[in-house]
């Protein structure tokens, strides 16, 4: 394995650029001088302190993270997928780190390098199961900590004449059954497919996954768009999928079929009886899907467009929860609900990081070293530390990976 070793650099409250020797120790592999550029400031409460992740830039490089995940066993492991954009093109990677966050490897053996990561899942029982979801490429799964991975798409190819096999093949997010880790769902470009032996083979499970109102919407991909999944940790038989344009839908079977909950976008619609900010109203999406552990009736979701809703009913009814997230944070990429504390959320959006202490009634930018790059296209992805809830990565579309191991303060 390859390890980057970073020396120690003292860097004054508002250093602007930070340049770090990297040496790369075993396989005879070292990596020359490198910089990333990035902001700090003095202030109180959280601080986001940005992450050396090990890669070689050149002026104008700029690290997108586009996943994070930690392992919820042993939180100093944390997996990320990164893509560096050059200025002659795209390098794509994914990484590891045990110690959080002060030495990466590359753990990519088996992936094609050309293949975007797009979701990392881990097995919650045995952490050395990873699963990857990416972009036209299907899912990959590793039973060795990521050190060799393996194709593992069985099912997932086109079976509606006219439909592109890409869109079953790209996978927006996974989501692993917690009572029993063989069952995996996953969240594609042409509805949800599962799989219920750790993804040996899968099988479309979207009855009820459509749009009545427009079904010329599913003309390209075959299926409704999904984004994301979350599975209710007390009853896994209970599933939500988070759409682009078509609101969350649930399943009370395990995914055999799907209903459409009360937030729902359709054409000429209102999203969840409250008017989208974007005039393009079928540009709304959900993106994100957070359970309460404690009481999972209780679900948030991120929109592409009209921040956060909130049900405290599984679904039976919405209402947008956006007090402090002002007009310029309305795409929602990430949610995170504190563990220990559930009235705690953190939201990664196109503006930084948004947390809420008391259950979605109002929300405060907790941005203090992070330094966001104004109206970035992508939102912050975030992953929090499972075993101490107050350590929490960010990671951003130019600026590359962030850590806070005091996010709760401020």
């Amino acid at each position: 394995m390859r390890h980057f070793d970073r020396r120690s650099i003292f860097a004054s409250p508002f250093s602007f650029l930070l340049i770090a020797l990297v040496v790369v120790s075993g396989s005879g592999c070292t990596v020359p001088l490198y910089k990333e550029s990035f902001l700090t400031a003095a202030s109180d409460g959280p601080k986001w302190s940005p992450v050396r992740t090990g890669h070689k830039l050149g002026v104008g490089d700029h690290i997108h993270v586009i996943a994070l995940a930690v392992d919820p066993k042993t939180p100093d492991t944390v997996y990320a997928a990164t893509e560096i954009l050059l200025t002659e093109g795209y390098k794509r990677d994914l990484i590891k780190t045990t110690d959080g966050g002060v030495w990466w490897s590359r753990v990519k053996k088996g992936v094609p390098v050309s293949l975007n990561v797009k979701c990392i899942a881990i097995d919650p029982h045995v952490t050395s199961t990873l699963y990857l979801g990416t972009v036209e490429g299907g899912i990959y799964k590793s039973i060795d900590a990521g050190e060799n991975w393996v194709s593992m798409s069985s099912g997932m190819e086109t079976k509606k004449p006219g439909k592109p096999s890409a869109a079953f093949r790209t996978i927006n997010a996974l989501a692993i059954d917690p009572q029993n880790p063989n069952t995996l769902y996953a969240a594609t470009q042409a509805g949800i497919y599962k799989s219920i032996n750790g993804a040996e083979n899968w099988v479309e499970v979207s009855n009820g996954l459509t749009d009545i109102q427009d079904p010329q919407w599913q003309d390209y991909t075959g299926g409704v768009i999904a984004y994301a999944v979350a599975i209710d940790p007390t009853n896994s038989q209970i599933i939500y999928a988070a759409t682009y344009g078509k609101g969350v839908f649930k399943s009370a079977d395990g995914g055999t079929s799907w209903t459409g909950t009360l937030l729902a976008l359709g054409k000429n619609k209102m999203f969840g009886g409250i008017q989208a900010f974007g005039e393009n109203e079928m540009s709304v999406g959900v993106q994100a899907l957070a359970i309460n552990p404690k009481q999972p009736t209780i679900i948030y979701a991120g929109t592409t467009l009209s921040g956060v809703f909130k049900t405290s009913n599984a679904g039976k009814s919405w209402e947008p929860v956006n007090t402090g997230l002002g007009s310029q944070a309305t795409k929602v990429g990430s949610l995170m609900i504190d563990p220990q504390n559930p009235n705690t959320v953190y939201a990664g959006t196109q503006r930084g990081v948004i947390r809420t202490t008391n259950g979605g009634q109002n929300w405060k930018f907790i941005n203090s070293g992070l330094q966001p790059v104004p109206n970035m296209d992508q939102p912050v992805v975030l992953a929090i530390d499972p075993l101490n809830p107050h350590t929490m990565y960010a990671g951003t579309t130019l600026l590359g990976i962030y850590k806070s191991p005091n996010v709760e303060k401020e």
